[in-house]
This record gives structure tokens, sequence and C-alpha cells, in this order.
């Protein structure tokens, strides 16, 4: 998202309860969507993996824009912009390719709550 930036429309930041990959980002989010479901105080487990994107930069980029914010900003965009958005996302991802193709750090929560 950040090396498309410059080339597409603004983007605007997502808001914490906007949907999204990063929606339940927020602790006291999570813990006030679970307690308003009945649930008790979640236990927060963090788990740190890599992520596969895909096996080569082409095929990420044959993807990019199908879905998500990227795909309402290359709606809005005209198709130069859009050709060097991704010339700078294929860059930015060069140093994560490996042999077993585009792997980034990623990190999520395990969280579980029971009922009171």
């Amino acid at each position: 998202m950040r090396a498309a930036q410059p080339f597409l429309p603004p983007m605007p930041r997502p808001g914490p309860e906007d949907p999204g990959q990063y929606s339940f980002g927020d602790r006291a989010r999570v813990e006030r969507v679970l307690a308003e479901a009945g649930l008790g105080t979640p236990a927060f487990r963090p788990i740190d993996r890599p992520v596969f994107l895909g096996k080569d930069i082409a095929d990420i980029l044959d993807n990019t824009g199908r879905f998500g914010p990227l795909a309402r900003a290359f709606a809005d965009a005209e198709p130069a912009a859009i050709d060097k958005a991704k010339a700078a996302i294929a860059a930015a991802l060069e140093p994560h390719l490996g042999p077993d193709g585009v792997v980034l750090p990623g990190a999520c929560w395990l969280v579980s709550a029971g009922r009171d």
C-alpha cells in the first residue's frame, strides 16, 4: 500500500471500526466486541509467523488490486498510474523474494474468550 500510494488517488486510512485486515488490531476494540457479545475477558496469544504472498512477484502483481483498498484505488486510477503503482509494489517486494516465493513477516493474535 505504501509503495503504491504516491501513484494512486488518495486512499483514506481505515478507521478502527471499518472492515479490513487491521480491523481487530486494537486490543481494546477486540475486548469491547467480545464483551458486547456477552463473553468474558479474552486471552490474547501473539502468533508471529511468515506470510506467504505468492510464488513470485509477477504472481502477486496479477492479483494486486482485485480486492481491498488497492482495488478501490485502482478503480479510480488511470492505467499509467496503476502500472507505476505495480512497479513500486514489485520493487518493495523484491527484498522478500526467496527460494520459497515472496514471504513477509506476519503477526496476529489468537484470541479466546468464554462466557463468565
